[in-house]
């Protein structure tokens, strides 16, 4: 039988669900990430072309980027926590 070394003791097991938890948990993020910022700037930049200025389109597109951002941040934060719990 292998020993663990007494620095690891206690450490082995706190992965959480294995591949497939953390496959899903990568899915979760990445069709976030798509949707956040691909698809919804494209369907904004498409809305607002024609009813607002360029100079306002455009600050609006970068405050979702960086709405997106910040969501996206504290979603993976959130999804690594739930690993240690």
């Amino acid at each position: 039988m292998v020993q663990t070394p007494p620095e690891l003791e206690g450490t082995q097991g706190r992965g959480g669900g294995g591949w497939g938890s953390a496959a899903l948990r990568a899915a979760l993020m990445l069709v976030v990430s798509i949707l956040g910022f691909v698809f919804i700037p494209n369907q904004l930049l498409t809305y607002l072309s024609l009813r607002v200025v360029p100079r306002e389109r455009d600050l609006l597109v970068t405050l979702w980027w960086v709405v997106t951002l910040v969501a996206c941040s504290w979603l993976f934060v959130r999804l690594q926590q739930g690993r240690r719990r």
